[in-house]
């Protein structure tokens, strides 16, 4: 098992400078879904270096208390230790920062401007969007990002106040609408649903909690916002709160599979929310973790490659603890229109080769 040592800042969105060994990771606003997904990730690093570390202390006493002119027990205890310290050399020296954003479009303009990004989460449908903006500008934006790992699906959530008379998305015609900030991917989103269902809403453009608050004092109608449930934000509201909102379903035949694109009809559990403790109909967008591969030095691929088998190793714990979304991780890339990141097959392969051997044994 591969173990990685890590950093992880959460305090501001603005990327400080990179040292060599540095994996920058954008996930999103602080209490997302994406912000949670990365979280975990860098918990089980965490965890599998302290892991490590306590290894090659226990290998060590083992080899001073070992009888040496038992040569076989010897050497099994010194192969061990001699692993776990490659382990440590190879992997000690690389940094994951994680680094908070404003959402999936911040995270798309951090990874094409390169400050820093190495890797981001991206709504599937922005970069859609994005490659949509490229052939109409004759633009080349997206032309250098990498599907670096798909990952699962992110509700569309809309919300309205508890008393509120919209019973539907076709009710939010000519009402007041939280759409997110021009560069969350919440906002992309709207754009793309407004486009497709033709219902005239109006745009407030403003962050969620902004959105939040105002929703409860009634001075916007509805909001919507872009996450895989549970969102820790949503989940773990005061119970004052609460009281004062309601989940709506979103159902329209133009979002559905074979016109809508990237969405995918999905229901929303009675059991996500305590405060939404009934079925709800929506759409998902599919996540995933891309990567710009321009000016990408060698050390840099090296490093995500490490990440990336990581990820590969240690997925069964992260499904076991971390988010939901994790659950559905399988390293499938149909459906992705984008080049996949150079490395990860061969990683995969190899990975599917020692799964078959471990099988027939």
């Amino acid at each position: 098992m591969l173990s990685l040592a890590i950093f992880f800042a959460s305090t501001g969105k603005q990327l400080v400078a990179q040292t060599p060994n540095e994996i920058v990771l954008v996930s999103g606003i602080e209490r997302g879904s994406y912000h949670t997904i990365a979280t975990d990730l860098k918990k089980l690093v965490e965890t599998e270096l302290k892991k490590t570390e306590r290894k090659i202390e226990k290998y060590e006493a083992e080899l001073d208390e070992v009888d040496k002119s038992d040569t076989v027990e010897y050497k099994k205890i010194e192969r061990k230790l001699l692993r776990a310290e490659d382990d440590l050399k190879k992997f000690n020296s690389i940094n994951l920062t994680v680094v908070p954003s404003n959402g999936s479009g911040d995270n798309f303009n951090q990874l094409v401007k390169r400050t820093n990004a190495n890797i981001a989460f991206l709504q599937y449908d922005v970069m859609l969007d994005k490659q949509i903006e490229d052939i109409e500008n004759t633009t080349y934006y997206t032309e250098d990002l990498r599907v670096f790992l798909p990952l699962g699906y992110e509700e569309i959530h809309l919300i309205v106040a508890a008393e509120s008379k919209i019973k539907g998305i076709e009710d939010l015609k000519k009402m007041k609408v939280a759409t997110g900030t021009d560069k969350s991917g919440t906002a992309i989103t709207c754009r793309v649903m407004k486009r497709k269902t033709g219902i005239d809403w109006y745009d407030v453009p403003i962050s969620f909690d902004i959105a939040f608050s105002s929703l409860i004092q009634g001075t916007i109608d509805a909001l919507f916002f872009v996450g895989a449930v549970p969102v820790e934000r949503l989940e773990k509201l005061p119970e004052a709160t609460r009281e004062k909102i309601r989940l709506v379903s979103i159902v329209h035949n133009s979002l559905d599979s074979k016109t809508g694109g990237p969405y995918k009809k999905v229901k929303i559990g009675a059991d996500k929310y305590k405060w939404a403790a009934y079925e709800t109909d929506t759409y998902a967008v599919k996540s995933i973790l891309a990567t710009n591969v321009s000016n990408e030095s060698k050390l840099q691929h090296k490093n995500n490659l490490i990440l990336f088998e990581f990820i590969c190793d240690n997925l069964a714990e992260l499904k076991k603890k971390g988010h939901d979304v994790w659950k559905q991780v399988d390293f499938n890339y149909e459906g992705v229109d984008m080049e996949i990141y150079e490395g990860v097959e061969e990683i995969l392969e190899v990975m599917r080769e020692s799964q078959e051997d471990d099988g027939e044994e």
